[in-house]
């Protein structure tokens, strides 16, 4: 059967050379025009499976850089440095996670090992409950821990899995005194967790353990919450708060364990009844003011792409935006447009996210059908609506470093899963680890692009980008079944003097092309040939405007259902 060499075999190879080149023409003009940013390597190796330098401990040094870690966990302190303790080395099934702290200084670009031994598969050591020591340390950690920084600066987090199970406890760091305490929980992997009852906080209280999910957020009074991932038995959908001045676990929202499929009611309307669902959760943010939000994750059949809003007066849950349907490819239309088109697809181990009063940044992760994403998105709360900043949406496994602290609009990252990030003070967004790389980022975005960039910004509303698109609509969807309604794939648009639509299908093959503004395609091989069948098309479009000249490339998919 391999042997056999027929003509169809042929047809498929030319076909898939086809698409090869479409696709490889598509990548290059998209990482050519309109990128919202620039990206810089600031530190580590450009290379691949890097070993960690670790130095002097409490000494930092520019040769110093940790190694390739998988879903590490990771903290900003309050003066702006970067943190992050444990991992495990990815390309290595089987290994251990460390158990070592370490700490980023932006103002002198050097990263000093703090805490922890440098040796693989390290055991906790819990001493007292309550009591800091120069000996206590959670051992080795990995697969997405729940962190905090407090108000006061003392860095925090919740369970987090060893190689082989995953442990209920919550453990402080302060950074004054380089002392680890266990404060909460059990130090037992047997412990499930004690729920109490729904609203009343208890100090024999505490939350399941959970793994792979870093949705958590510190509110204004100094609480800490968090929101699912992956428990002992099922994923998770339910939101806690540790109270840090009674030492008191409230269980708020969710189920006591078991899958929780997903509610979503109105969109943007609140309800008792909406409940985002059992999933493991790794893009959040908190607003500033009374609400926390995440985005997507991977819920009980796949992955979502949606976004949540969670009050935190009301305790109750508002679906915001994105699609209520599991392993959306999104849509990938031109960067810097923050219109309703642009929405990033679904996607799990997305770590690399922070946000800020502004709103979210997203980077990377897996989706149900390309792994080791590197496009980069921003969301704004403000607008509610999301921005395609950087990056494609495919699988990306190498990156162009270029010169070391040069920014370059030919500069990329990896694809990355289970990698960390964060926002310094004047609105860039860095990023390090995961698979593969120690390759430590930074993306300076361009103002001109994002609406709101820094947490002191206010939304700032271009008059030129407004004009940009007076008129255009681009349809995900339509039904040539001659019913009269929906039978074309109708672009609306109105202001541009040049206008270039192509549409293949999945292996490449090109169905229809047009360079006038009004010719739509009816979902036959050239308008006159045979019909093509249901499924999944790609689109190319370019367009130029009339007053100012300026071109815009879109890409993306259309369904067609028949």
């Amino acid at each position: 059967m391999k042997e056999k060499k027929n003509l169809g075999k042929m047809n498929k190879i030319t076909n898939l050379k086809k698409i090869v080149i479409v696709f490889c023409s598509l990548l290059l003009s998209l990482n050519i025009y309109g990128q919202g940013g620039t990206w810089v390597w600031m530190h580590g190796s450009d290379l691949p499976k890097p070993n960690a330098i670790y130095g002097q401990k409490g000494v930092s040094s520019p040769l110093n850089q940790p190694g390739m870690l998988y879903e590490a966990i990771e903290w900003k302190d309050l003066a702006g440095n970067f943190w992050v303790y444990g991992g495990r080395l990815r390309s290595l099934p089987g290994t251990p996670a460390n158990a070592v702290l370490w700490k980023y200084e932006i103002a002198i670009n050097e990263w000093t090992w703090v805490h922890g031994d440098t040796a693989f598969g390290v055991a906790p050591v819990y001493g007292v409950k309550g009591v800091p020591s120069p000996t206590n340390t959670p051992g080795e950690r990995t697969f997405g821990g729940t962190t905090w920084t407090d108000l006061n600066g003392d860095l925090w987090f919740f369970s987090a899995c060893t190689i082989l199970t995953v442990i209920p406890d919550l453990w402080r760091y302060n950074i004054a005194t380089n002392q680890w305490t266990w404060i909460s929980g059990e130090s037992s992997p047997s412990a499930f967790g004690k729920n109490g009852i729904k609203g009343v906080p208890s100090a024999s209280n505490y939350p399941p353990p959970r793994g792979e999910s870093a949705c958590s957020w510190t509110d204004s009074k100094n609480n800490l919450w968090l929101f699912g991932g992956s428990g002992p038995f099922d994923n998770l959908n339910d939101v806690w708060k540790y109270n840090i001045s009674t030492n008191e676990w409230s269980w708020e929202f969710g189920a006591n364990g078991g899958l929780v499929y997903p509610v979503y009611g109105i969109i943007g309307v609140e309800s008792p009844s909406n409940d985002p669902g059992s999933r493991c959760v790794y893009s959040r943010y908190f607003d500033g003011g009374n609400n926390l939000y995440i985005f997507g994750g991977t819920g009980i059949n796949g992955n979502h792409s949606d976004i949540w809003k969670y009050n935190l007066t009301s305790g109750m849950w508002t679906w915001v935006g994105g699609p209520n349907g599991l392993n959306d490819n999104g849509s990938y239309t031109a960067y810097c447009d923050d219109n309703d088109i642009n929405l990033p697809a679904n996607r799990m181990e997305s770590r690399t996210s922070c946000g800020n009063s502004c709103g979210l940044w997203i980077f990377g992760g897996s989706s149900n059908s390309a792994t080791e994403l590197n496009d980069l998105w921003h969301y704004s709360f403000k607008t509610n609506s999301f921005e395609w900043v950087s990056g494609s949406g495919s699988q990306m496994l190498t990156q162009n470093c270029g010169t070391k602290g040069v920014p370059s609009s030919s500069n990329y990252p990896a694809g990355k899963n289970g990698g960390n990030a964060w926002l310094d003070d004047e609105g860039n967004f860095w990023m390090f680890g995961g698979w593969q790389y120690n390759t430590l980022w930074k993306f300076i975005p361009d103002k001109e692009c994002m609406s709101c960039v820094t947490e002191k910004d206010t939304t700032k509303i271009n008059p030129e980008k407004v004009e940009e698109f007076p008129v255009l609509f681009i349809p995900n969807v339509f039904t040539p079944n001659g019913d009269g309604q929906n039978d074309l794939f109708e672009i609306v648009n109105k202001g541009y003097d040049e206008f270039k639509l192509s549409i293949y299908d999945r292996w490449g093959v090109k169905m229809f092309q047009t360079n006038e503004n009004n010719l739509f395609w009816n979902g036959n091989l050239s308008q006159t040939g045979n019909e093509a069948s249901a499924g999944t098309y790609y689109y190319s479009l370019d367009l130029r405007e009339n007053k100012t000249k300026k071109t815009h490339f879109y890409r993306g998919y259309l369904t067609l259902i028949r």
